[in-house]
């Protein structure tokens, strides 16, 4: 008997699980040496961003990148928004999308901090109910589409606001900063 496939949603929080997962073996191979591992994790998680922000790029001078604006609150089915775009865009949206929520990352006692550092997160980013266990870093992650930490609180490019508290300012790139991290048109 086969079983079930998972929805998109679920999905798309399986395969970023598994990245991540992929990421803290790389840097518990490397052992002490903290920055090698972070290397090897940033490389994994590069491996599968940089050809999506390509595809992104693609879209953008085909003239076929048209991304639906939702509210800032309000609009809770991400599921549906994603619906409304075209075929292609779509498959981009899905591929981009990293979603942690509802998951608790935590170190292992081979790794100190949760290291985002330099990532790039080339869609949607759903922390929404994400527990972060430990020390967590984001310095010059960059994020491409909206962030988001709880439904009602986001990070968005669009505005390049924060609005739920956090420090945000505008570099000459045009992305916002939050938390060393760059939310990039």
């Amino acid at each position: 008997m086969t079983q079930p496939q998972p929805g998109r949603q679920q999905r798309a929080q399986q395969q970023t699980t598994e990245r991540w997962q992929r990421c803290q073996q790389a840097r518990v191979e490397q052992g002490s040496n903290s920055k090698a591992g972070h290397e090897a994790a940033l490389k994994i998680w590069s491996d599968w961003a940089e050809p999506i922000l390509a595809k992104r790029r693609e879209l953008e001078s085909e003239g076929k990148w048209r991304i639906n604006r939702r509210p800032i609150s309000g609009n809770r089915d991400r599921d549906a928004w994603i619906a409304g775009h075209t075929p292609e865009m779509q498959a981009w949206l899905w591929q981009a999308r990293v979603d942690f929520s509802g998951r608790t990352l935590a170190t292992s006692s081979d790794l100190e901090k949760l290291d985002f550092s330099g990532f790039a997160f080339p869609g949607e980013a759903l922390f929404v109910g994400t527990v972060l266990d430990d020390e967590t870093w984001f310095e010059g992650a960059k994020f491409y589409g909206d962030a988001r930490v709880r439904e009602h609180d986001q990070l968005t490019y669009a505005d390049q606001v924060a609005p739920f508290g956090t420090q945000a300012s505008t570099s000459s790139a045009g992305c916002a900063q939050v938390f060393s991290a760059s939310l990039c048109p």
